[in-house]
């Protein structure tokens, strides 16, 4: 239980500094997550009934009728296509401008911090690798967190319409989509774990090594380490470190790499499957060429939202374990 007021608390408390610190993008975002969550389902509600009057503009000799309705629907899926198209550019500009303001207010609550605590945690090792993963992560995992809520939010609004239409057609296909999906999130949850473990164990290592960085590049060390000829000594240990610190990250990265890989492929072959089978009941006349062109679609498109929902909260989990981070910092006592 404690694990979980943790989670929440750290996740509720990422809002509230996201929102206080730029509540004007923060809002746009917020009314974006439902017009980006609800018009892909209706584009692809009117891609059926597009194709459904054209298979029967074909059969019919009278195409008058049919020839009117399909324009009103076109003209109505280009409107909604322009929408989309503007929404979604918005939807970056305002992400981009709220993690900018976001980076600005949380370096100026790191710089308070600083200033306040007493001098003698400055030879505390602990309260110095407390504080490198603080400056590491703290500037932009909050914002990370409240777009993880949205990208969650938005998805779960277009995967309730694509659910209704998977489950009107088949409620074993709306099974089998869940079953496909979870895996990669939980690969995606497993491996967060193991790389927050990572820098946490290795918080001292990296901070040496940045330290043997600046006394190579600041221009306050560059007399020095010419004068007493240093600089290949700490050339090589910064090398050293780096160098199993990268090891260490690769090895991650390829078994994560394995895992995900093998998760997608199990997703693409369930897919395809899935195209065969509705093909399949399009020929027996179950189904007509718009209904087997929609049911693929939302098929397709629900798991794409899916495992954007999940994949959403692998993303959260992973973001509240870095920012600790920063509340933790934030916690000691001056």
């Amino acid at each position: 239980m404690e694990s979980i007021n943790s989670f929440r608390d750290i996740v509720t408390k990422s809002f509230h500094l996201v929102w206080k610190s730029s509540p004007r993008w923060t809002s746009i975002n917020i009314v974006l997550v439902f017009l980006l969550g609800i018009l892909p389902v209706i584009a692809l509600y009117l891609t059926k009934l597009i194709v459904d009057i054209v298979t029967l503009s074909v059969t019919n000799p009278d195409v008058t009728l049919y020839l009117h309705q399909l324009t009103l629907l076109i003209a109505i899926a280009g409107i909604i296509g322009l929408v989309l198209v503007f929404s979604r550019s918005l939807s970056d500009l305002a992400r981009n401008a709220q993690s900018i303001e976001v980076t600005d207010a949380i370096y100026d609550i790191l710089h308070a911090k600083s200033i306040a605590v007493d001098l003698e945690y400055y030879d505390d090792p602990e309260y110095q690798n407390l504080l490198h993963r603080a400056q590491k992560e703290a500037p932009y995992r909050p914002t990370q967190i409240v777009y993880s809520l949205i990208q969650i939010g938005q998805s779960s609004i277009s995967l309730l319409g694509i659910a209704w239409l998977i489950l009107s057609f088949n409620v074993w296909l709306g099974l089998i989509l869940v079953i496909v999906a979870l895996p990669a999130a939980f690969v995606r949850m497993k491996y967060s774990r193991k790389l927050y473990q990572f820098f946490r164990e290795r918080a001292e290592s990296e901070r040496k090594a940045d330290y043997y960085h600046s006394i190579l590049t600041d221009p306050s060390h560059a007399k020095e380490i010419r004068v007493f000829n240093v600089g290949s000594f700490f050339k090589e240990r910064f090398k050293s470190m780096r160098s199993e610190l990268r090891h260490n990250q690769i090895q991650i990265a390829r078994k994560r790499f394995s895992n995900e890989a093998l998760t997608q492929g199990l997703a693409t072959a369930v897919l395809f499957i899935t195209l065969g089978f509705v093909a399949y009941q399009a020929v027996l006349g179950v189904l007509t060429i718009g209904d087997m062109v929609v049911y693929y679609m939302a098929f397709q498109s629900g798991l794409t939202f899916l495992q954007a929902v999940l994949f959403g909260a692998a993303s959260l989990y992973e973001n509240q374990l870095f920012l600790n981070y920063l509340y933790q910092f934030l916690a000691i006592e001056h």
